[in-house]
């Protein structure tokens, strides 16, 4: 009896051991498809969306992040664009995969009297596409494309574009360049 015992004991600490080593599923956040690291390009826009200045601001590749706030809702994410050096959030359709904001504090600027202001930026017609771009060493990536309006953009007010479109891809981690 107290052989059994012993067996049964052995086998239940096992499975105990066991089930305790078992990985844990862990979830994604509420807009994990749109979220990543980008490599962009920023080209001036029309108002029709046609290229009138390619990458006038001469950055090259840039790097762009999406990720979720600390509310994780499927309604709003953060973008945070290298080129144009900010960090704002912005409104989420994540059905369709896209995001937009209007009048979101892109820095803050001093005038010549020291008073400090806000540089408010409009983002107009973000979209994330799934397997929609190719990587620098020609891989099928998501690609990620967004208009940008600054309110301080003397190239804009001038009339030498109405956007600056920024366009690119989802970093894949790969060998070969910005992949």
């Amino acid at each position: 009896m107290t052989k059994n015992i012993l067996k049964y004991l052995s086998v239940a600490i096992i499975a105990v051991a066991a089930s305790s080593c078992a990985k844990e599923e862990i979830g994604g956040t509420a807009v994990q498809d749109m979220c990543g690291e980008w490599y962009i390009l920023v080209d001036g826009v029309d108002a029709d969306g046609n290229v009138v200045y390619e990458d006038p601001l001469d950055l090259g590749y840039t790097s762009a992040y999406t990720y979720n706030t600390n509310a994780n809702l499927s309604t709003e994410m953060y973008l945070e664009d290298y080129a144009w050096e900010f960090f704002i959030k912005v409104d989420v359709d994540y059905p369709n995969r896209t995001f937009s904001v209007k009048d979101a504090v892109m820095y803050y600027d001093e005038d010549e009297n020291g008073d400090v202001f806000p540089v408010l930026v409009n983002i107009l017609n973000g979209k994330v596409v799934k397997d929609g771009a190719l990587s620098a060493a020609g891989y099928v990536t998501d690609g990620i494309s967004y208009l940008i309006q600054a309110e301080d953009d003397p190239y804009a007010a001038a009339g030498y574009w109405d956007y600056l479109w920024v366009h690119g891809y989802r970093r894949t981690g790969l060998m070969g360049g910005n992949d």
